[in-house]
């Protein structure tokens, strides 16, 4: 707590320091710059018409007394736009304007050819990214071979962000590559979940934002860590603005939403960028930038099971002339679970700074925090019974005890450097430091019982434990972009090099421990925590991943585009991992893992049939190292290796208020894991795996957002994916094959403007549905479940494992909003999701552990306001 004391006076001061202040200049100058400022200025010194101007029109005007001095203005009288009011103001003068962001002006010396009469000024300078319209009142795109402040929406320097537009789609990504790329431009499969939508949903961490993703399913390991999966395969190359790939995310506890503007998605291997060729896709979160001007936003939030929560999001400019700007944002949310036991705290505190070091170069640098205390998570699920059958526990249940925690801490540091050396070749230098550290107790629970047998006592097996866990991570990037002529057209290309540093602890004690009791009638008072932990170990693992690579982007006809590109992978693993059983100790060192100077390549092609639709084709490698899964007889599987490809049409309609996508894949790939035990060859390793052999799966993708028709917003998704894999591999003994990525799913988000009906009130309308998915293995029935050795064991003889088959049925869910626009500053809504109160296991785990229900119907209140 007085940790939390520290960093909320932090946030205070932090406020103060924005400079001029965090008042509502920005949002007022973004009113009257559209819809003109009535001015009543006489004639007189322009120092004195230059303050009359600035509080008429809400803008910062910056006038050195040197220029003013001796200077008289000719005043002036109605209603102007503020670029017009004020070109009249200065009229004669012999000065002219400048904007240095959206709503800070300076006041010059204009060029001697130019002293008489009143300027005419470029209306799009003034007129900026947020003052046109794209769609129910949003704010327009901008165009992305923009640089420096006030480029982007809302007057980031992000080309990409999507704060304010109002939009459910976007003007382009930069996941897949390393610079801003129209979707239609892209030739595989992609998707955004934009801020509009963050905010309409009440999104606020990032597993709830790629649930709400096309393609991508969320499985729930435990309590605050999660699994993504995507055409079958799990997600694990996760980047930050676009720069390197690492794989922090998929151990770390999803971050808080509300230091991001948008996320991205590529489907799919991403093997020029993404580190490796992962065949499922690359996650990309784009942070929040600092504005062009200031601006102070705040959120509250409060819903079922006492889940409240709180925003502050201040946006200032450290120097007058806007050319130093920063952001800060804090949010605070207290929760409790709608199962037993479980309550949550999360702070979340991000703070980044911006600077214009030329009118060519910008410099970025920021950190984050987040600290996230839980109390009785519901740490590994629930089982199913041996059987194959549903035990139909209530979602409340929790096997888990009031008693345990989890505490962990997540911070992060980053830098950015753009430049341009020209219009036509600019470079980007990226780094990043993240560290999570996490403590915890628990008690998890992995049943074995028939579902016959959950009122009657059964002998349950469980693990006692004390964990600690550490991971760090460091990258850094660096990619050069550019421009020449060839063909009679303008060719691309980009060249870069990335590296990738983790190092990851984990320390367990613990001791396995047995309880009789009715499954049902679970107490966790009778639970008692053992006075000893027999067990343990201590695993380390550094891995350091090295790739340079090169993509050409040409252009050979004016309709034809042709990409050509490869990757060079170098990368190690050494681990060592100390365990204890009882007395006995033992540590092992094991040999560094290598790859070396793998080559990934690449090949796409286009052809625009219109300006606005275009066909494509791909082929990527498939290249996943594996080296933490090892076989019964300790030996590490090889890398999964295969191909994928993928065609589609792509549209882009309205000025890009409508994107629209339809893709065709097929991958084929070798040598996937497939678990079929657990057991301790080589200790803190995964075991045991064995080679699953050959897998394919093939799919559609399709996918429209923005604005359909007038005033209404959506984005409908639909993703079939089908797997064949070898059964027979699936099936041996201890093992479990779960199919968690559904065979199809279906997701809409819409938003309707009703103005028409009242001034101010929005309707929103969501559905998902996903269609059933199956876990098929082994499970102990005939005897107890020996965790050591992976067999199931009765009277100290061996007997065999039972096939089992748990089938989640397809489900559907419906979520809905109604919002109002109080002021055109202030707003309220009111969610209700899981309208229909559907009861599904939202992550299907084994007959153990590990099975997850989807939470009951929901409300949520919200008030947003902006100064």
């Amino acid at each position: 707590m007085n940790f939390f004391k520290r960093m909320c006076l932090g946030t205070v001061v932090s406020s103060l320091a924005l400079g001029t202040g965090i008042l509502p200049a920005g949002a007022q100058a973004q009113q009257t710059a559209a819809t003109g400022v009535e001015l009543n200025i006489p004639p007189g010194p322009v120092s004195r018409a230059a303050i009359a101007f600035s509080q008429a029109a809400g803008v910062q005007l910056i006038l050195d007394s040197s220029v003013a001095n001796g200077v008289s203005s000719p005043g002036v009288r109605g209603r102007y736009p503020v670029a017009d009011g004020l070109a009249r103001l200065l009229a004669g003068t012999g000065l002219t304007f400048r904007y240095s962001s959206s709503n800070v002006i300076v006041i010059e010396r204009a060029p001697e050819a130019s002293t008489s009469g009143a300027r005419t000024f470029d209306r799009v300078l003034v007129e900026g990214t947020r003052e046109t319209g794209n769609g129910a009142g949003g704010g327009a795109f901008a165009a992305l071979d923009g640089f420096g402040s006030g480029a982007g929406a809302s007057g980031s320097s992000d080309v990409t962000a999507t704060e304010g537009t109002r939009s459910l789609t976007s003007n382009g990504v930069t996941v897949g590559g390393r610079t801003p790329v129209a979707l239609k431009d892209i030739p595989q499969s992609a998707s955004v979940v934009t801020s509009a939508r963050l905010q309409q949903q009440n999104i606020t961490n990032v597993q709830d934002a790629l649930q709400q993703m096309p393609g991508i399913t969320v499985q729930t390991v435990q309590t605050g860590q999660q699994r993504y999966l995507s055409r079958g395969f799990i997600v694990d190359s996760f980047a930050t603005d676009g720069g390197a790939v690492s794989t922090f995310l998929r151990d770390a506890p999803a971050p808080d939403m509300a230091q991001f503007d948008h996320v991205e998605v590529l489907r799919g291997a991403d093997a020029l960028f993404g580190g490796a060729g992962n065949p499922s896709g690359t996650v990309n979160l784009v942070r929040k930038r600092p504005l062009d001007h200031q601006q102070f936003s705040f959120e509250l939030q409060g819903g079922s099971w006492n889940n409240y929560r709180g925003v502050i999001d201040a946006n200032g400019l450290l120097t007058e002339d806007g050319r130093v700007r920063q952001r800060f944002v804090l949010s605070y949310q207290d929760k409790e679970a709608f199962y037993d036991f479980e309550q949550s705290s999360t702070i979340n505190l991000y703070g980044v700074t911006e600077a214009d070091l030329g009118p060519r170069t910008l410099v970025r640098v920021g950190g984050s925090y987040q600290y996230r205390d839980i109390q009785g998570p519901i740490n590994f699920g629930l089982p199913f019974g041996n059987d194959g059958k549903d035990l139909q526990l209530r979602r409340s249940f929790s096997l888990s005890s009031p008693d345990d925690y989890q505490n962990s801490h997540t911070y992060g540091a980053f830098g950015q450097i753009d430049h341009q050396f020209s219009d036509r070749w600019s470079v980007v230098v990226k780094s990043e430091w993240q560290k999570y550290t996490r403590d915890a107790r628990q008690i998890a629970f992995s049943n074995n019982i028939a579902s016959t047998q959950v009122n009657i006592p059964v002998r349950h097996l469980a693990t006692a434990a004390m964990l600690e866990n550490e991971l760090t991570s460091f990258n850094a990037s660096a990619a050069l972009s550019g421009q020449f002529d060839l063909f009679g057209q303008t060719q691309k290309v980009t060249l870069g090099a990335d590296y990738l540093k983790t190092r990851q602890k984990n320390t367990a004690d613990q001791a396995n421990v047995f309880y009789t009791f009715p499954l049902a009638q679970y107490d966790p008072d009778l639970i008692v925590f053992p006075s000893t932990l027999p067990d343990g170990s201590i695993r380390t693992q550094e891995a350091r991943q090295i790739g340079v690579y090169g993509k050409l982007d040409l252009k050979p006809l004016s309709f034809w585009h042709l990409s050509l590109g490869a990757r060079l992978n170098w990368f190690e693993l050494d681990s060592t991992n100390f365990v204890r059983f009882g007395t006995f100790t033992s540590t092992i060192v094991a040999p560094t893992n290598k790859v070396n100077a793998h080559l990934s390549p690449g090949v796409s092609t286009s052809f625009d049939i219109t300006e606005n639709l275009s066909l494509y084709g791909s082929w990527f490698q498939i290249f996943t190292p594996q080296a933490t899964f090892i076989t019964a007889e300790g030996d590490t599987l090889p890398p999964v290796t295969g191909d994928t490809y993928e065609v589609g049409v792509k549209g882009s309609f309205m000025d890009g208020k409508i994107n629209a996508s339809l893709s065709f894949y097929k991958q084929m790939s070798e040598n996937r894991a497939v678990q079929t035990g657990f057991g301790s060859i080589r200790p803190g390793y995964s075991c045991c795996y064995v080679n699953g052999g050959q897998y394919q799966n093939k799919g559609i993708d399709f996918e429209v957002g923005g604005e359909v028709l007038k005033n209404l917003q959506v984005q409908l998704s639909y993703n079939y994916v089908k797997e064949d894999f070898d059964r027979d591999v699936a099936n041996t003994a201890g093992g479990a094959f779960v199919t968690q990525q559904p065979k199809h799913q279906i997701k809409l988000w819409s938003d309707y403007d009703a103005g028409s009906l009242l001034k101010g009130l929005h309707l929103g309308l969501g559905f998902r549905l996903e269609s059933s998915r199956y876990t098929v293995g082994t499970a102990c029935i005939n005897g107890d479940f020996d965790t050591n050795s992976g067999l199931c064991r009765r009277d100290n003889l061996t007997v065999p494992f039972t096939p089992f088959n748990f089938t989640q049925p397809e489900y559907h869910v419906f979520d809905a909003r109604i919002g109002y626009d109080i002021t055109d500053a202030l707003s309220a809504s009111l969610n209700v999701t899981n309208i229909n109160d559907a009861k599904y296991y939202r992550t299907i785990g084994s007959n153990r552990l590990g099975n997850f229900y989807g939470e009951p119907r929901a409300f949520m209140l919200a008030l947003r306001g902006r100064l």
